[in-house]
């Protein structure tokens, strides 16, 4: 509703302090008196109008969040998560690179699935060298290597780039030399509780097996390439 003044008191003189009747009913300072009152009015109902819709979207925004869990729990009931990779359906490979630059990985260790069902690979492997109970070797992934949670699929294969010295360098002693004929396994990221690796040897890029040899006291794995 429009706040207006009465006819009279537009048309007529301003009235006083001293001449203003108090009976009357049309003045300009009533007419006036009204117009903040329904403007303050009109104010609060644009504010609980607003508390409405803010409410509405909040409450839509719960709704859409609640189906959509509920969609990933009925994806997951249908598709869970497969077991996690153990030893026996991986085959591993532990290959030298040739003529690599400067930075690039000296090898990679490789997993295949030759099981006929997926796996969870969720984590890096841990891999051993070894003399007799002398020296050994482990691995750790890199420092900025991010988390791995990946699913292996049958025939899939899982790469990792390993980051060690593979060869004599002046003035430093090489920790596993390759006349020590060390012994050398991978453990998978989550073994079963009688699941205690796989061996694994050093080979060339045709498969040609490889002393091995390693010259640093810790052996970095990278980030991993799924192929």
């Amino acid at each position: 509703m429009n706040c207006w003044p009465s006819s009279a008191a537009i048309t007529g003189p301003a009235p006083t302090t001293a001449d203003a009747d108090p009976s009357a009913g049309t003045s300009r300072g009533v007419a006036a008196s009204t117009c903040p009152q329904r403007q303050r009015a009109s104010t609060g109902d644009v504010l609980i109008a607003q508390r409405k819709a803010t409410i509405l979207i909040l409450s839509l925004a719960v709704l859409v969040g609640l189906a959509g869990l509920a969609g990933l729990t009925a994806y997951l009931w249908v598709h869970p998560r497969p077991a996690a990779c153990g030893s026996p359906q991986l085959r591993w490979k532990w290959t030298r690179l040739a003529d690599r630059p400067a930075g690039a990985p000296a090898a990679v260790l490789s997993a295949r699935n030759r099981s006929t069902k997926p796996c969870a690979f969720d984590g890096y492997p841990q891999l051993h060298v070894w003399v007799g109970k002398a020296q050994d070797v482990e691995s750790a992934p890199k420092k900025e290597a991010v988390p791995v949670r990946l699913v292996l699929n049958p025939g899939r294969t899982v790469d990792f780039p390993l980051f060690y010295q593979p060869r004599d360098v002046p003035r430093m002693s090489c920790w596993i030399a390759g006349g020590y004929n060390a012994s050398s396994d991978v453990v998978v990221p989550r073994p079963a509780k009688h699941d205690y690796g796989s061996f694994v040897h050093v080979t060339d890029a045709k498969g040609h097996r490889l002393p091995t040899q390693v010259c640093s006291d810790t052996i970095q794995v990278g980030p991993p390439h799924l192929r």
